[in-house]
């Protein structure tokens, strides 16, 4: 087994399946118990990074270099296992642990996709990018999803990732009220 540290952007960025396995536990993460304290370490990390750009600008640094000096947010490790896949088909890995991370990573940055869906801007095919695998490499409609959710799971996620209203959608974990799990980031 190889240890290796990547950004989320490199492990989302990858034409990859992240599986999650029927052993795993249920989706389990709330607003009050997890996703706070994701969203306030993610605004505090954005803030500094804001901050240190702001005094990039006025000592008239490169932006970049000012990135650099952020300390990143660690997310935790996400185990996952290569699985087998034929020729030509989407890198497949089971997530051994962090499937409550990656699983909530995934609703956050299809947030930011309907936030940018509804400004009509440039950047939505970047962002989708980071939820679904290129059409020229699938092979079935499963190998679209980035994630792909425990068995039972499984009927719902398309609907948590389409850009489709939910409106009508049943309710379940990643849905409650014709709303997706996750609320929006106001940021």
């Amino acid at each position: 087994m190889d240890a290796n540290t990547y950004s989320l952007k490199q492990i989302l960025s990858q034409d990859r399946r992240y599986v999650i396995p029927n052993f795993q536990w249920d989706y389990e993460w709330t607003q009050d118990g997890q996703w706070e304290l994701l969203f306030t370490d993610l605004e505090e990390t954005a803030d500094r990074l804001y901050q240190a750009r702001q005094h990039a600008e006025t000592m008239g640094t490169p932006l970049a270099k000012a990135d650099k000096k952020v300390p990143q947010h660690f997310l935790g490790a996400i185990v996952c296992d290569q699985l087998s896949v034929s020729a030509g088909g989407v890198d497949l890995r089971a997530v051994i642990d962090g499937q409550q991370r990656l699983t909530t990573v995934q609703l956050i940055i299809r947030g930011v996709l309907d936030v940018l869906l509804e400004r009509h801007s440039p950047r939505v095919p970047q962002v989708r990018r980071l939820l679904q695998n290129p059409s020229d490499v699938i092979n079935t409609p499963e190998e679209r999803h980035k994630l792909w959710p425990r068995r039972k799971d499984r009927e719902v996620w398309p609907l948590a990732m389409a850009d489709a209203s939910l409106a009508d959608a049943r309710s379940h974990r990643y849905l409650q009220d014709g709303k997706r799990l996750c609320p929006r980031p106001t940021w």
